[in-house]
C-alpha cells in the first residue's frame, strides 16, 4: 500500500518526495523516506532550520559505522530520487 498525503495546506508546496521512496544525499549515501516535516517561513522551526520541506531518511546498516539502521534528516535540495535500473 503506498502512502498518501491527502491534504496540504494552502500556500505551502507539494513535497518533492513521498514515504517509501529510496533517495541519494548530496554525501551520497541513500536510505528510504520514512517521515517528512513542513518548516514554515516565520515559524519557529524554520529559525533553526531552512523553510520548506524536511525529510527524515532511513540509512540501512550497511552505510552506518553503527550496529542498527541509522536516521538523518535533510532537505528537499539535499536530495535526489534514486531509479532502479530494472
Amino acid at each position: 500500500m503506498e502512502a498518501k498525503i491527502s491534504e496540504i495546506p494552502q500556500g505551502w508546496h507539494l513535497p518533492r518526495f513521498t514515504f517509501g521512496q529510496q533517495v541519494q544525499l548530496m554525501d551520497g549515501i541513500s536510505g528510504i523516506i520514512v517521515g517528512l516535516e513542513y518548516a514554515m517561513q516565520d515559524s519557529y522551526l524554520a529559525q533553526r532550520i531552512e523553510h520548506g520541506w524536511h525529510y527524515i531518511i532511513r540509512i540501512p546498516q550497511n552505510y552506518s559505522a553503527r550496529f542498527e539502521d541509522e536516521e538523518k534528516r535533510a532537505k528537499e535540495a539535499d536530495l535526489k530520487l534514486v531509479v532502479e535500473q530494472g
